[in-house]
């Protein structure tokens, strides 16, 4: 077999110098460079002569990332909330991971009144006791909440670096129906949020049903999205009738992500049951059946998987997109 690797002149500098790390198989015996240029009758492209250098193979990037959840246990503040899912945090610190996920709103979840009326200022008191709690265990935690900025409020994720930082957050995009009725606001960014692990997406329930919210960091170059989400329409039986939580569309759904953009997904669903961790090849490497408070996953974010053809799956999914047709 013979693998080929794409080198991306559009991810390069504006400059045009391109350069990559590549692996070469144990049984490789050459190295072929191509040059093209492609989709043009009268474009031209020049290139200077390229240089093959000897390197060392990066170490490899096996992290353990852990997603937790459950119920509230009738609350009736922010405290009430803040003190369970700090515990549930710290339970979860017992299996040692580098990274956290915990599911959407949970410090509003559960409240007798709506969110908005209990929604934090970040950072803030309520967010700083999380800070002290991945400061304490030296690791990432993640989750979602109901912030207030000025007169607005927005479905915001927060993502804790090991010394207790806020490293990143993202507001939610794509609000729910009664988001929208309720006055929260639409955030306007989709970052890609540098870390010790990699580099991270967020994405909020809703968000997750527009594929572009995924579509959009993945081409950016995250290599692991993290979903935080109440519910799905699409993961249940589809009849009028009380949702009923349907495993396999959910897994079909978050397999798919997963694959068609070439990252891991790591998903917090606060029933807790769905939560799951899937690799880029579309594997479940932890799943949560509804009885599990914490699952836990060696997620390797460094791997680079090749098609049965030799090509980079990565580099696949992204050389032959045509941006400019999907307008």
């Amino acid at each position: 077999r013979v693998d080929y690797d794409y080198l991306l002149i559009h991810e390069a500098p504006a400059e045009g110098r391109a350069e990559r790390l590549l692996h070469a198989p144990e049984d490789a015996t050459r190295a072929v460079l191509r040059f093209g240029v492609r989709w043009t009758a009268t474009g031209r492209a020049e290139f200077s002569a390229p240089s093959l250098v000897p390197a060392e193979a990066p170490p490899r990037r096996v992290h353990r990332i852990a997603v937790a959840a459950e119920r509230p246990k009738n609350p009736t503040s922010v405290a009430d909330n803040v003190a369970q899912y700090a515990q549930l945090a710290r339970d979860a610190a017992d299996y040692k991971p580098e990274l956290l996920l915990m599911p959407e709103v949970i410090l509003q979840w559960g409240l007798p009144t709506p969110y908005y009326d209990h929604a934090c200022t970040i950072p803030g008191p309520e967010t700083d006791a999380f800070g002290a709690i991945a400061a304490e265990y030296q690791m990432m935690i993640a989750f979602s909440l109901m912030e207030v900025a000025g007169d607005l409020y927005y479905n915001t994720m927060v993502l804790w670096g090991p010394d207790g930082e806020i490293v990143g957050t993202y507001r939610k995009t794509h609000l729910a129906v009664s988001e929208g009725w309720e006055g929260v606001t639409p955030g306007d960014d989709l970052p890609v949020i540098e870390t010790p692990l990699g580099r991270l997406g967020c994405t909020i329930c809703k968000d997750s049903s527009l594929l572009d919210s995924t579509r959009i960091p993945a081409e950016r170059g995250i290599e692991a999205m993290l979903l935080s989400i109440m519910g799905d329409h699409r993961a249940v039986e589809w009849q009028w009738a009380p949702n009923k939580f349907s495993p396999d569309r959910w897994k079909t759904i978050m397999r798919a992500r997963a694959i068609e953009n070439h990252i891991w997904m790591v998903v917090a669903r606060n029933n807790a049951e769905g939560s799951c961790i899937i690799s880029p090849s579309g594997d479940i490497l932890a799943w949560n059946d509804g009885r599990q408070r914490v699952i836990v996953a060696e997620c390797d974010l460094g791997e680079e998987l090749h098609t049965f053809r030799g090509s980079s799956f990565r580099d696949s999914t992204w050389a032959e997109r045509r941006p400019h047709l999907y307008r």
